[in-house]
């Protein structure tokens, strides 16, 4: 899980970030985007590798947008919530609805993903460079 949310947003950066620079042009930008989770702030049961494996990638966004700061390369970060699916819940405790959290009211008011995903396409154009969103 580690492997597949932090090493890999590092090795991708790492890789782009050299031709995200030599393809700005004057007074042009680039931008970035990650999706992390919620998860990376508040743990849950069951959940310790996944809490991980997010803390760990949000720290690599925060981290590189300090090390950006200067340049013209946009970092994004987009951060869903638990609750926008009940068979997401359902899966990490292996089917048992007993031990599952009921639906919070902060969840009824969290966006669909169709929306999120309408929403982050349009995020590098219309964030200010700094943003960090949790929808």
């Amino acid at each position: 899980m580690f492997e597949a949310n932090v090493l890999s947003a590092q090795l991708v950066t790492a890789a782009l970030l050299p031709l995200l620079r030599a393809g700005i042009d004057d007074g042009g930008h680039a931008d970035t985007l990650y999706v992390t989770s919620t998860a990376a702030q508040t743990a849950y049961p069951g959940g310790a590798g996944y809490n991980a494996a997010k803390a760990g990638e949000a720290m690599l966004v925060h981290a590189l947008r300090l090390e950006l700061n200067g340049e013209p390369i946009r970092v994004t970060e987009v951060a869903p919530g638990m609750g926008l699916h009940r068979g997401f819940t359902l899966n990490r405790l292996g089917g048992d609805r007993s031990h599952g959290p009921r639906r919070s009211t902060r969840a009824s008011s969290t966006r669909s993903p169709r929306t999120m995903s309408r929403m982050s396409s349009r995020t590098p154009s219309t964030r200010p460079a700094t943003s960090t969103s949790t929808w």
